[in-house]
């Protein structure tokens, strides 16, 4: 290793395990025309619009857990409290609905308050204990929801609040659908991550990540860039996207920049101007996704890493194979891939990063799991594999019990003979 070098390492979890087998359904479009129509007919109208976004606003409410459980237990102890004081007490459906819905609310004068006397009720036993019971309940969910409310208008209120970084952050500008995914992983990774946009987004959508709202270039000095570890700028504006990174990279030239463009042209320009950076085309990508499509089921997943895609595939050997028959080495070597996950037929659970010198070669049956790019996926599904065509000398060891060892197996790895000088 020397100063400067790039270094690339892939960390492979338990989750490779799961990888074969899982499917996805689309899910199934049930609007009718009629509704369809309707929405429509409000997203024309400026009206319309905002009437839409309450709805969605309602709907992204309703379907948290903790709002769920609220109105769903309010609602169920309001019918049984009419079913009882309909039944037992003989009130009228139309009273017993009110009352039970008062209950709920905490009130208790407004229930047993005669409109002609003023003078408060005698209840029998039964009726203070289900108002005992129902405005304990009530007090209990009116409780959760307004800590609910409390908390939404706090986050909404301090939203802009931002807490600056120090050094070795990560700064995704562009918080479109592609941007909030690369902040989400970032997140899940436990990476620093600051967000930039030059609109307000759903708080909803990332709640735990520092944002700045806004202009984009003169927010820029607001996230501390010269002690940036990396800045990915994501905005679905090209010419934003180039003027950002300029302005970056006049900041920090030492941190990683990642930019999004849209025109082949323009990526070309961009690495000329910014050879250290990494471009990435829209679209050149998405060629590259319906390229690896091509290769059928043996795709799991795509991957940037030194201006290339690598691809994660996954065989299961059959026989007759190109893969068939051969050790991990020669698949490593002669085809240029590097296997992250094997499992033997026998096996009931799969080796993680398996060594080359396993000396069971693949059977039908087995399982494997590799990185690879275009060019070895084609060689594989051709079975154009290169043969062993280098020379290892070991000049001296500090043993000779390590000299046999280690002799044993470059010799297994490599294919060929030992000799001895």
């Amino acid at each position: 290793m020397h100063p400067n070098d790039e270094v690339v390492y892939i960390e492979v979890n338990n989750k490779l395990v799961h990888l074969y087998g899982e499917s996805s359904s689309l899910p199934s479009e049930k609007h009718s025309s009629f509704k369809q129509t309707i929405i429509d007919f409000l997203s024309r109208k400026k009206g319309g619009q905002k009437a839409l976004a309450l709805q969605e606003w309602i709907k992204q409410q309703i379907n948290q857990p903790i709002i769920r459980i609220v109105f769903l237990t309010w609602f169920i102890l309001l019918i049984i409290g009419v079913v009882i004081l309909s039944i037992t007490l003989e009130y009228h459906p139309l009273k017993a609905l009110y009352t039970s819905a008062v209950m709920l609310l905490g009130g208790y004068d407004a229930v047993y308050l005669r409109d002609d006397k003023q003078t408060i009720l005698q209840p029998e036993i039964l009726e203070r204990f289900i108002n005992f019971f129902y405005m304990l309940s009530g007090i209990l969910l009116m409780g959760v929801l307004q800590a609910w409310l409390t908390q939404w208008v706090l986050n909404e209120k301090f939203q802009q609040l931002f807490i600056y970084p120090k050094r070795n952050h990560i700064v995704v500008i562009g918080l479109s659908q592609l941007g909030e995914k690369i902040a989400d992983f970032l997140q899940k990774w436990q990476q620093p991550v600051f967000g930039m946009n030059d609109k307000k987004i759903k708080r909803s959508v990332l709640p735990h990540m520092q944002l700045l709202i806004g202009n984009l270039i003169d927010n820029l000095q607001k996230v501390n860039l010269a002690n940036a570890k990396s800045v990915v700028v994501v905005t679905d504006n090209e010419d934003d996207n180039i003027n950002i990174s300029l302005k970056a990279y006049q900041v920090n030239p030492n941190c990683t920049l990642i930019i999004r463009t849209f025109d082949y042209h323009k990526t070309n320009e961009i690495k000329e101007y910014l050879p250290y950076a990494k471009v990435i085309n829209d679209y050149e990508l998405s060629a590259e996704t319906f390229v690896s499509n091509a290769f059928g089921k043996h795709i799991r997943n795509m991957l940037r890493m030194n201006e290339q895609t690598i691809l994660v595939a996954e065989y299961t050997i059959k026989q007759g194979d190109t893969l068939n028959g051969y050790f991990l080495f020669e698949l490593a070597y002669g085809y240029q891939v590097v296997p992250i996950l094997y499992q033997t037929y026998k096996q009931s659970h799969p080796k993680i990063m398996p060594s080359y010198w396993d000396k069971s070669p693949l059977e039908p049956g087995d399982r494997i799991v590799i990185l690879a790019n275009f060019d070895s996926l084609q060689n594989i599904e051709n079975g154009d594999r290169q043969l062993p065509n280098c020379k290892l000398s070991v000049k001296e060891a500090p043993s000779q019990d390590i000299i046999l060892k280690a002799s044993a197996i470059i010799a297994f790895v490599c294919g060929c003979n030992k000799k001895w000088h």
